[in-house]
């Protein structure tokens, strides 16, 4: 119904929306939804909303740019990047979780010193929920952060996994790893090593969707050794020992027990490529990553 008048001369039985293409936008237009059950439209309506004469066809969300910094003398800045959507808190709406990425990021074969990644959570109006910075040892860049947001253990409101390293901060301050650790390759500038992450330890860590908490973390599976052990018949057919095929990531999500999803981790495009598939179904007796 818009403005009091049935609009559909049918029961919308064969989508889940009806387009108005008949109404006046000049004016505010008053919509209520009523279902139909057993051919009747019972007491109550399912949904009200009012299209007001001076609405945008897309929601501003506005955001908190993160402050840049200086690394090895160059500053950086930074810009919004990939972002996802997800019901964090079990409220029925959706929240955005967004990557930020530093002007100064890299690929992999590149080398030089990037910014921290940085990946908040957002209300539809704005409000932050939560930021989480990954620290110095995840490098900035496309290949290298590729978050999943899930509900992976059926409570309604979803998670986030994704790469982490020692001096990762969680959503609430806490600090993964060792914080003193900086395990960026420094030396010569021209080596094609240079400001590449190619030791220490790597994690897999699942953060709660409403605060950005960690609830559990795992050694990363696989790790990136042997560094020349990535290459085959993919790409250009080559191969390197400078962390560059290592350290390109994908992720997905499937249903692989039919029931509950699980997060899907792939290391390694142009040659050899592993996959190792996690489960987090924590609840108050066991939080636990399992492979």
């Amino acid at each position: 119904y818009r403005n009091s008048f049935k609009q559909n001369k049918e029961p919308i039985t064969n989508s889940t929306n009806f387009i108005d293409s008949t109404a006046d936008l000049q004016y505010d237009n008053d919509y209520v939804l009523w279902p139909v059950l057993k051919g009747k439209k019972p007491f109550s309506f399912l949904a009200a909303y009012t299209l007001r004469k001076d609405a945008k066809d897309y929601i501003s969300v506005p955001l908190q740019v993160p402050p840049g910094g200086e690394v090895m003398g160059s500053a950086y800045t930074y810009s919004a990047n990939d972002a996802s959507i997800a019901d964090l808190d079990d409220d029925g709406a959706y929240e955005i979780i967004l990557k930020w990425h530093a002007s100064n990021a890299k690929n992999p074969p590149q080398t030089g010193f990037t910014g921290n990644t940085i990946i908040d959570a957002y209300k539809m109006d704005g409000r932050l929920m939560w930021r989480i910075d990954l620290g110095k040892n995840i490098r900035s860049g496309a290949a290298y952060t590729q978050f999943l947001i899930y509900d992976l253990n059926g409570d309604g409101a979803a998670e986030m996994i994704c790469k982490t390293a020692d001096g990762t901060i969680d959503g609430k301050g806490k600090i993964i790893g060792d914080s003193t650790k900086d395990w960026r390759t420094y030396g010569d500038p021209n080596q094609n090593i240079h400001g590449k992450v190619l030791n220490g330890p790597e994690y897999i860590t699942v953060f709660e969707g409403r605060t950005g908490r960690e609830l559990a973390t795992a050694n990363y599976i696989p790790d990136r050794y042997p560094l020349n052990g990535w290459g085959g018949i993919g790409g250009n057919g080559g191969n390197d020992s400078t962390g560059s095929r290592p350290d390109h990531f994908t992720t997905g999500i499937a249903y692989l027990d039919g029931k509950l999803p699980s997060a899907v981790f792939v290391r390694g495009w142009y040659g050899r490529s592993v996959v190792a598939a996690w489960d987090w179904r924590g609840d108050t007796r066991e939080e636990k990553l399992t492979l």
